[in-house]
């Protein structure tokens, strides 16, 4: 198989000549992935309404942000709801863009301190912009209701008083920003403890009594996360369905290996999926979450080295499996070119960083499991050198296969949301795939709330 080959039919681009048998499994991979073009719409979220929104965002955050509110703004709308709860919200950029842009209340859960600690860093530079913007334009607004204790809001910022209201999400300073964790079986009391017990530790000024999970339950929400990792998409799923105040549910997941399930494979959700007789691996998820474009978009040479890398991860993972059949702690992650440019290079890298992680757990009281030698991937190296062009093939043939198992990953979580008859649930591209890859958005929401 040509690189031009390799490079072009993971996207479904077969050149002439093709054997029959390789075409015809291509087609098939084409018809049951799930289309990812974003539906013909225009997109009126052009720029953000301050600056200081955009700060320390990638481009592709910017791209990713900006369609997910736009999104959000629209279902927010069609429930009559405008409160958002913002799950996994790290840094709180959609958070800050949904309060600020959108005039959302929203309430931001991450499960990070740092990331806590971070956004509200953040939240405090952008309220403070806003202020000087409104005072300059004479705009200046009476910020009445909760300001957002310790957090960065516009009345932390300006030292004005605040007094609660009757929805405790309800801050026209700035998100509330909170430390709380999910866990897949918790109960709707559950999560509004959860969520009550981070507000009243990051100083939210409000009675005991409205960060109940009475109190908290009873306000009409949008619940939404932006590429949710492993079991939180599927936790979100499960809380919205039993939740009566969420109206509505926006998510893009990713990470689907991060699932944790009984015997490493992938647990279906619907009723219709688990009837099915096929299971998912953590190899297998982790293919799902492939960008396909980065493979297909890269040149000759770089397609070539990226293969090359690929080749040396798997002569070290096949030492490594010998040793230790039922895996092992140790991660090598990405190196940078020049230590990957040739197999005994990456080695000598690669066997490096799994002598410090070995120390640490040593240190740590852990029995670490035992590691190669140089010799021994090197001597790995040269006994199948002659089998790269089988790799590069085997690895071209699982990328055209990536976009059929995210499919079904997204298909058990609509089926599970479709199985409720008071649920209407949607399956709809939102970002660009070649600017973000997890790109596919689950909307649902409950018709007795339109």
């Amino acid at each position: 198989m040509s690189e031009e080959v390799q490079i072009r039919l993971p996207l479904g681009d077969m050149p002439a000549g093709l054997p029959e048998s390789l075409a015809a499994f291509v087609r098939r991979a084409g018809v049951l992935a799930m289309n990812r073009r974003p539906p013909a719409r225009e997109w009126h979220l052009d720029s953000f309404s301050l600056p200081s929104l955009g700060v320390d965002m990638s481009l592709k955050k910017v791209h990713e942000v900006k369609r997910l509110a736009e999104v959000l703004e629209d279902v927010c709308r069609s429930v009559s709801c405008d409160t958002v709860l913002d799950v996994g919200s790290g840094e709180g950029y959609l958070s800050q863009v949904m309060h600020h842009q959108c005039h959302m209340h929203v309430l931001a859960l991450d499960a990070s301190e740092s990331f806590t600690a971070g956004a509200r860093k953040r939240a405090l530079r952008i309220a403070r912009e806003r202020i000087k913007r409104e005072k300059r334009e004479g705009t200046a607004q009476d910020r009445s209701g909760p300001r957002v204790g310790g957090q960065g809001g516009d009345e932390a910022a300006s030292g004005s008083p605040s007094s609660p209201v009757a929805n405790p999400f309800a801050s026209m300073g700035g998100p509330v920003h909170v430390v709380g964790c999910l866990s897949p079986e918790m109960t709707p009391d559950d999560f509004y403890s959860i969520v009550g017990a981070g507000m009243a530790a990051s100083g939210v000024p409000c009675p005991d009594d409205a960060l109940s999970s009475a109190s908290l339950g009873s306000v009409r929400a949008v619940m939404t996360g932006l590429h949710t990792c492993g079991d939180l998409a599927t936790t979100m799923i499960r809380l919205f369905t039993n939740t009566p105040s969420l109206c509505a549910l926006v998510d893009v997941g990713c990470c689907y290996y991060r699932i944790p399930s009984d015997e490493d494979t992938y647990t279906m959700i619907s009723e219709r999926c688990k009837a099915l007789t096929c299971s998912f691996n953590a190899g297998a998820l982790k293919l799902a979450c492939e960008d396909v474009h980065r493979f297909t978009s890269s040149s000759a040479a770089d397609h070539r080295y990226d293969m090359a890398v690929h080749f040396y991860r798997t002569i070290l993972e096949t030492v490594m499996t010998r040793l230790h059949p039922r895996g092992h702690p140790y991660t090598v992650r990405n190196m940078s070119r020049k230590k990957s440019a040739a197999a005994a290079s990456y080695f000598e890298q690669a066997l490096a960083r799994m002598q410090r992680q070995q120390q640490e757990i040593s240190r740590a009281g852990g029995e670490a499991p035992a590691l190669p030698t140089l010799e021994d991937l090197n001597s790995e190296y040269a006994k199948h050198e002659g089998d790269f062009t089988k790799v590069s093939a085997l690895l071209t043939l699982r990328a055209v296969l990536a976009p059929v198992i995210e499919s079904l990953v997204l298909l058990d979580r609509w089926m599970f949301l479709d199985e409720h008859p008071h649920i209407t649930a949607r399956l709809v591209p939102v970002f660009n795939e070649d600017m973000s890859p997890r790109n596919i958005a689950v909307l649902a929401w409950k018709q007795t709330q339109q």
